[in-house]
């Protein structure tokens, strides 16, 4: 079984791959849980044996196959939240194992091994169920076909004489390869806006005919193949964790929102795309303020004018009104499980429905004080040299208040600034590793980028030295070392980066003196610099 589960992780791996960076409405589920099968052709020989044993004042016992274990992958795509379509990967996994049976003397009378385990692969359509009142909750109903697939299903059999001695043995080998297809209901909770917990239930139908080769070990006179009827149909149960991509900003700006005729494109589209979010959550009069705005920005756009039309509609249709009693209770039970960005913007809806609402007004007060709090705490820990606690503290004051903008400039500084920390890390491990494999050539150009970050870095600088070293004591490698950093060198030069060129230059040169490549191309940066040379004017 442990290629069938290699087999499992890499089909998985392969069907979500072109996915992974793709920006959209994409989920993941994983899955595990239980399903029946009705395999029954299998079973009903089964206890034909185990009747006919009985018969010989055998107590038999072997196993039929009935509940299997199942793993379970699903990858899908929602279209506008209602509609989605999903690849499933599962497996339907028998742990019968091995059955004996034993004659009245304790000797083995009969045993079997087998191994009826599968894969079902799906392509499925799905529509999904939302309250609108109570995002946490999302149900669907969903349908797929495809394929039940394994190549390598076994089952070895053998039948023994009272004394002891073998009567036969045999090994049946076959490949499933059928169709199948499936119908379910599901309900996911979401304890956050990326992850979430789900539940499923429903059907498979999966049913072929397989061709068996038998392989005759020891006594066997009957047939060496034959046709055989395998059913993998049954009822199933799943749950699992459920995590979504939604990308759904970045998908707007980028295509839904061309902004031609606009003059500040960039501002119109995250607008239109802050408005869109507001609408789908149902907060429809900040929708509306938004989608004013970016018809403001960009007054000739379809997509806004489209979207600004739907919302005004919406905001005149009495029947389509949300009571603020409703919204209050939402932003509350929002507030209570921390989820405060979106507890902030239903506050503000009620805001704008009723101006004056105390118990608005007195938690956007106090999300307001909260950010400022996590604010101030962020700027003193940078100041302290703490990126990391200083972005943690800034991502918390942007939950309590999303749209301040010193803010929003912080945790975009401070995000970038820790990427590229770990991104450091990285380079500087992975140079490591090609030092420990001997490449010193690939691991210095590695601690050169580190350096490039952060020139301080006295253990990558000390490293890089001793490869240099090593690249020296051995003759084939600086040999390599030399022709690679010329070579780039030339290239870095012919594309008009000269200090990188220079770099590389002063590499070789450190390798081998005299090399006259080398020294060519060093006057000639040398030369070049001079006749570039400016004068700069430091900042204090």
């Amino acid at each position: 079984m442990h290629t069938r589960y290699a087999f499992f992780i890499l089909l998985c791996l392969f069907i979500t791959f072109p996915f992974q960076t793709t920006a959209g409405n994409f989920y993941l589920a994983v899955y595990g849980g239980a399903t029946k099968a009705e395999m029954k052709e299998y079973n009903d020989s089964i206890s034909a044996d185990n009747t006919y044993n009985k018969t010989l004042g055998i107590q038999s016992d072997l196993k039929t196959l009935d509940l299997a274990i199942l793993p379970d992958i699903t990858f899908g795509y929602d279209f506008m939240s209602v509609v989605g379509i999903y690849i499933r990967t599962c497996g339907i996994v028998f742990m019968n194992g091995e059955s004996k049976v034993y004659w009245p003397s304790g000797l083995v009378a009969q045993k079997t091994k087998s191994d009826f385990s599968t894969f079902f692969t799906g392509i499925g359509i799905k529509y999904n169920f939302q309250d609108k009142s109570n995002p946490f909750f999302t149900g669907y109903i969903a349908a797929d076909g495809g394929l039940c697939h394994y190549y390598g299903n076994y089952m070895e059999e053998a039948a023994y004489k009272e004394d002891g001695g073998i009567l036969y043995s045999i090994r049946k080998d076959w490949n499933t390869a059928i169709p199948a297809g499936s119908v379910e209901a599901g309900l996911n909770w979401w304890f956050c806006d990326v992850s979430g917990i789900g539940i499923r239930a429903g059907y498979r139908l999966a049913y072929g005919k397989v061709m068996v080769t038998i392989n005759n070990i020891y006594g066997w006179t009957g047939e060496s193949q034959g046709i055989s009827n395998v059913d993998y149909s049954g009822a199933y149960i799943n749950a699992g964790f459920v995590f979504r991509f939604d990308d759904s900003k970045n998908k707007l700006i980028k295509i839904e929102v061309p902004s031609k005729d606009g003059q500040f494109p960039e501002i119109s589209a995250k607008l239109y795309s802050e408005a869109v979010d507001y609408y789908e959550e149902g907060l429809l009069h900040r929708a509306s303020e938004k989608i004013d705005q970016a018809a403001n920005t960009a007054p000739n756009d379809e997509k806004i004018s489209e979207l600004k039309e739907k919302i005004d509609l919406i905001l005149k249709t009495e029947k389509a009104t949300v009571s603020v009693d409703k919204l209050i209770k939402q932003a509350d039970e929002l507030r209570v499980k921390m989820q405060y960005k979106k507890a902030r913007a239903s506050y503000l809806e009620v805001l704008a429905m009723s101006k004056n609402n105390k118990q608005a007004e007195f938690y956007i007060k106090v999300f307001d004080a909260k950010a400022e709090e996590y604010y101030s705490l962020a700027v003193a820990l940078q100041s302290a040299g703490d990126n990391e606690k200083s972005y943690i503290n800034v991502c918390m004051a942007g939950q309590y208040n999303p749209e301040n903008e010193a803010i929003t400039n912080l945790s975009e500084e401070l995000k970038k600034i820790v990427n590229s920390k770990k991104n450091t890390v990285k380079k500087y491990n992975k140079a490591v590793e090609k030092y420990k494999h001997g490449r010193y050539q690939e691991a210095i150009e590695l601690w050169d980028e580190v350096l490039l970050v952060n020139p301080d870095d006295k253990e990558a600088s000390d490293n890089k030295e001793n490869a240099m070293k090593k690249i020296e004591e051995n003759t084939s490698e600086k040999t390599a070392s030399l022709e690679k950093a010329m070579k780039q060198a030339q290239n870095l030069f012919n594309i008009g980066k000269i200090e990188e060129a220079k770099k590389k230059c002063e590499f070789v040169l450190r390798l081998e003196p005299e090399n006259e490549q080398g020294k060519k191309m060093f006057e000639a940066i040398k030369v070049l610099n001079e006749a570039n040379k400016v004068e700069v004017i430091t900042k204090r």
